[in-house]
Parts: C-alpha cells; structure tokens; sequence
C-alpha cells in the first residue's frame, strides 16, 4: 500500500512510515487483548461524532 509521507511525497518504504509520517508507524504493536469495542462504545461514538 502506497502513502504519502510527511513532505508530500508517495512511497512504501520506511520513509513514509514512522513517526512523523501521515501513515504513522510501520509496526503496529499488540492490543494487549483488549477489544475495540470496549472502549469504543456507541456513546463514545455519538460523543465524538456530535
């Protein structure tokens, strides 16, 4: 997957993932088992979204 890092440029390499970059990092860690629906809940949700 192509994505344009910070300075506009498209790429797939390093340079286009990691801090700074609009993709964010290139290694996701683990969700320590926890469960997106856990924390976002349909009032989260509407919260953000209002």
């Amino acid at each position: 997957m192509q994505q344009v890092g910070v300075l506009a440029f498209c790429g797939t390499g390093s340079d286009y993932y990691g801090t700074g970059c609009q993709a964010g990092p290139c290694d996701v860690s683990t969700t320590n088992d926890v469960s997106v629906a856990s924390i976002v809940t349909p009032e989260f949700f509407a919260a953000l979204v209002a």
